[in-house]
């Protein structure tokens, strides 16, 4: 008899023993899919949150370049009205500016250049030929001469 319930308990473990490894298995299997499940939103969150950090720098900086642009164009604005620079343009093209008129534009340039903080002016033609400088710079790089092109004719 005592062989026969020392079998019994051998059996007993056996089965104890597999239910177990069952069940711990079960239990590792339910832990990494909860985990696996946690780290899935986590990570579509994270991407959502970085999605929308970079729509709105992007929209940050469409709003930059847009105000940049409209302030440059309200600066050509201020330039055409002035009353030395029309004038002394269109002498300029004509091949009969004195030295008196490029200095007046000159100096309107310089003017505008402090009060606006430019680094530098050029009174350029139509196709991206130098006309006047206020000495910064006396190139224009071809990239920019056909930007010029495109947009002026």
């Amino acid at each position: 008899m005592e062989s026969n319930t020392a079998s019994s308990r051998r059996i007993k473990k056996t089965v104890y023993s597999k239910y177990s490894v069952l069940i711990y298995f079960l239990v590792f299997l339910t832990l990494v899919f909860i985990f696996y499940r946690y780290y899935d939103k986590y990570r579509d969150e994270k991407t959502r949150e970085i999605q929308k950090g970079l729509i709105s720098v992007a929209q940050l900086k469409i709003h930059e370049i847009d105000s940049w642009r409209f302030e440059r164009i309200a600066d050509g604005r201020v330039l055409r009205r002035n009353v030395i620079v029309p004038r002394v343009t269109e002498k300029i093209l004509k091949g009969i500016a004195a030295k008196s008129d490029i200095d007046d534009i000159l100096s309107s340039f310089n003017s505008f250049k402090t009060v606006y903080s430019y680094s530098e002016i050029k009174l350029i033609d139509t196709t991206g030929n130098i006309l006047l400088s206020d000495g910064a710079g006396t190139q224009i790089s071809s990239h920019v001469k056909n930007l010029i092109r495109r947009v002026l004719i």
